[in-house]
């Protein structure tokens, strides 16, 4: 199992996880969805938020953590939005981005993944992406990723409350991450 690298920092990530991403992106764009804002929640080594700062710069990233980024300034340079802050005591200011217009891509990827998808999940609006990284669909399926801290179990309550349908999940999986789109209103 290879790791992602950037600049020559662990990203904390699979290997494919880039590729994964842009074919995540470009279904996108077959369905006519802009991403037009990435919201992290959990910034860690700050290597995958640079690597997303740079392959789809179009897009306004706003990164939230408990604890400061070893390239925090890399980041702000890169014009990134650091937030040093806990989410879910900052949970109005993450809700009001999510609102904000266009499509939003929530990456849940701090300490607390299933509170993060449960808590923000009733933010989405139609067409919004919410993903959860260190993912299995159970404890026992085949691991592609080395870590495993949330489960559809967790969170199938909440896929259904919250019309949240698996967008390329077949891809995302791969990479041990999770990722459902919110419907649109019909």
């Amino acid at each position: 199992m290879s790791t992602f690298i950037v600049d020559g920092t662990e990203a904390q990530q699979h290997g494919d996880v880039g590729r994964a991403f842009c074919r995540l992106f470009e279904h996108c764009t077959y369905l006519k969805i802009d991403i037009v804002r990435i919201i992290e929640l959990g910034t860690g080594s700050g290597g995958l938020t640079a690597w997303l700062a740079r392959t789809f710069a179009a897009c306004k990233i706003v990164t939230y953590d408990h604890t400061e980024s070893p390239i925090l300034d890399v980041l702000v340079k890169m014009g990134i939005e650091c937030r040093q802050v806990d989410v879910f005591s900052q949970a109005s200011e993450v809700a009001r981005r999510i609102a904000m217009p266009g499509a939003t891509l929530l990456l849940c990827d701090g300490g607390c993944k299933v509170q993060e998808v449960r808590r923000f999940a009733r933010y989405l609006k139609g067409g919004d992406i919410v993903m959860a990284h260190d993912y299995r669909p159970t404890k026992t399926s085949p691991v592609f990723w080395r870590s495993c801290e949330i489960v559809e179990a967790d969170i199938a309550a909440t896929c259904k409350r919250y019309r949240l349908k698996p967008i390329l999940q077949d891809v995302m999986l791969r990479v041990g991450w999770l990722s459902r789109i919110k419907e649109t209103e019909v």
